[in-house]
């Protein structure tokens, strides 16, 4: 830390978060470990002294987006100290350390000693950095969080699928033990929250590296009677059994909203990839969802341009997702990584034949979020205000079940975590709620 930033009594920090919904549980626990006095600020309308850009591995996009926001920082910042952390910075520390914007690299196992390293100035760009072996088991934070605190219970993976580099990042499967599960969800209700979203790299496998499984994490939420509702980030179909779906969906605190990724569409392609489940193993998972509550959202993850993905493989993806019930996609296309055995696959589609297969699927994707919506009209849900009420008057909400609705407060007044029953009117593309109060 240079002198000039020693003589500043209260520090002015910023966080940036790319990624996933475990990296902005990382976040929210490197706010909680910076020094007592500092105070966040949003780097692009605020002044700052440190802005700490926590970065995502997945694809080249996230990693050419982290260094378009680290040079924008240093151009609107010229004196801050810039901190880089997260999984590009633990996967490869030489090409952050190697930017003249970038001050320090610190990798995942020292994101809750924020503090010490700006002190001490104790990681040095190139240095070293080992791969994460714990980081759950530290305290949950209750600060840094907006209307619904990300609990991280799960890190790491052991799994890995072909394409993926987060194993490399974030190290062996691991979880947070139930007693300071429990512990967690009581703190953050007191902290005035009423919905915690569960995450973790690999949340399906919660519990197996001490010898239990999900089905236990369900039973930890049957003896939660506080007034919170739960839901579940994101659960790798291999993981899940029809059962245990119908089990989730029917929970009275569990929202009835599951994101499952699926990536193909085509066996051929999900052997390839070594995924561990087929097209019609991943149906069964949805018609248990859509049995138990037809109200559920269903939402998943394709990956185009695979290498293999012919116009065959492509064609049973489309078709396979056209007969389902999910109700959204995520959509993004394969990105080679370094280090996995998919980047040195031969028989990458070429990038016309992608964007083709873009856009056929997000047209299905809004059809799908529209037919959705319009099945939801007339029902009251109960909704959760995200963000307080602006001088504009217009608030957003999130339903149990997925739908996020931007409303006119009117003469109501709403407060962030505010949980709230409305009626659903949609039309078209145009979706509105009117409070049940």
């Amino acid at each position: 830390m240079t002198p000039e930033l020693q003589k500043i009594k209260r520090l002015k920090v910023a966080i940036i978060t790319i990624g996933c919904r475990a990296n902005q549980a990382d976040s929210a626990r490197m706010i909680s470990s910076l020094p007592q006095d500092a105070v966040v600020v949003d780097p692009w309308t605020d002044p700052c002294d440190i802005a700490i850009v926590n970065t995502c591995a997945v694809t080249s996009r996230a990693e050419a987006d982290a260094r378009k926001i680290i040079r924008r920082i240093r151009r609107k910042h010229e004196n801050a100290t810039i901190l880089v952390t997260g999984c590009a910075a633990q996967v490869d520390t030489g090409i952050w350390s190697e930017m003249p914007e970038v001050d320090l690299v610190i990798g995942l196992n020292a994101r809750d000693e924020i503090e010490k390293y700006l002190q001490e100035n104790a990681s040095f760009p190139g240095q070293a950095i080992k791969t994460p072996t714990s980081g759950v088991d530290g305290p949950t934070p209750l600060h840094g969080h907006r209307s619904r605190p990300f609990l991280k219970i799960q890190d790491g993976c052991s799994r890995g699928c072909a394409y993926c580099i987060v194993p490399k990042a974030r190290g062996p499967e691991r979880s947070r033990r139930p007693e300071l599960i429990k512990d967690d969800i009581h703190n953050l209700f007191d902290a005035g929250f009423h919905e915690i979203v569960l995450t973790g790299v690999h949340l399906g496998r919660w519990g197996y590296d001490f010898g239990t499984d999900i089905a236990s994490l369900l039973d930890i939420l049957d003896g939660i009677t506080i007034d919170v509702r739960f839901r579940f980030s994101s659960l790798e179909p291999m993981d899940l059994t029809p059962d245990i779906i119908k089990r989730i969906i029917s929970h009275p605190k569990i929202c009835p909203h599951l994101h499952l990724p699926l990536q193909s569409g085509d066996r051929k392609i999900l052997d390839l990839m070594g995924r561990n489940h087929s097209p019609s193993d991943y149906l069964k998972l949805l018609e248990a969802a859509i049995e138990t509550n037809p109200d559920t959202a269903l939402g998943t993850d394709i990956m185009i341009g695979f290498p293999g993905e012919d116009d065959e493989s492509f064609i049973n993806t489309l078709n396979f997702l056209k007969d389902t019930p999910l109700t959204y996609l995520h959509i993004f296309t394969y990105s080679p990584r370094k280090g996995t055995r998919a980047a040195l696959m031969p028989g990458k589609p070429t990038g016309k034949a992608v964007t083709e297969r873009l856009e056929a699927l997000k047209i299905l994707d809004k059809t799908k979020r529209l037919d959705f919506r319009k099945s939801q009209a007339g029902k009251v849900r109960p909704f959760l205000i995200e963000n307080p009420e602006r001088k504009s008057g217009v608030v957003t909400a999130l339903s149990d079940n997925y739908i996020r609705i931007r409303l006119t407060a009117g003469n109501y007044r709403f407060s962030s975590g505010q949980v709230i029953a409305m009626r659903i009117d949609t039309n078209d593309d145009y979706i509105c709620a009117v409070p049940e109060i």
